[in-house]
């Protein structure tokens, strides 16, 4: 991982976060990439010892359907969920954190969890310095299934996918 000193915005997740280059994306040289392929939730504590000393204003998470893919439980989910908000919220009381729908797969029991995981890390947000931001409806099918159209893998996203992404996270990057 690249040290850097400051940055405004920082990006937290898995694979699906990794490998989109977000700066370029929003021609913004104020925002670090620190997402890990195939993270878990534990994994991001570790990350977010690194982001802490460069003093984000806002901080974009979306990390948990590898814990599926490696069996971990709902519930150790979402409590691991919990713990990384926590930690980011006494280490960086000033910093905004948005909490993103988790993506929905071409894959129905992996989206049946994911569909869980959704429910419960929304009731983390509380409006003031944690936000809950709904990805979900843009990326669905209608049938709780990725686009086929957004996806080239039944998971990871295509360009256009990312301009989705992008599109939606427009007005929290102010």
């Amino acid at each position: 991982m690249l040290e850097r000193r400051s940055a405004d915005t920082v990006f937290l997740g898995d694979s699906l976060t990794d490998v989109c280059e977000w700066e370029d994306l929003f021609n913004d040289p104020g925002i670090a990439n620190r997402a890990v392929g195939g993270a878990v939730t534990t994994d991001m504590m570790d990350v977010v010892a690194v982001v802490v000393p460069m003093r984000p204003k806002r901080i974009f998470i979306m990390v948990g359907g590898n814990d599926f893919v490696r069996g971990y439980d709902s519930a150790a989910v979402v409590a691991n969920y919990g713990k990384l908000v926590d930690v980011i919220r006494k280490s960086l009381p000033g910093t905004k954190i948005y909490i993103q729908a988790n993506l929905p797969t071409r894959i129905a029991p992996l989206n049946e969890k994911l569909d869980l995981l959704r429910k419960e890390i929304r009731k983390m947000a509380d409006g003031r310095m944690v936000f809950y931001v709904d990805l979900h409806p843009l990326f669905s099918d209608g049938f709780s299934m990725l686009k086929k159209e957004l996806t080239y893998d039944g998971i990871h996203l295509t360009g256009e996918g990312y301009l989705v992404w992008k599109k939606a996270l427009l007005p929290y990057m102010r």
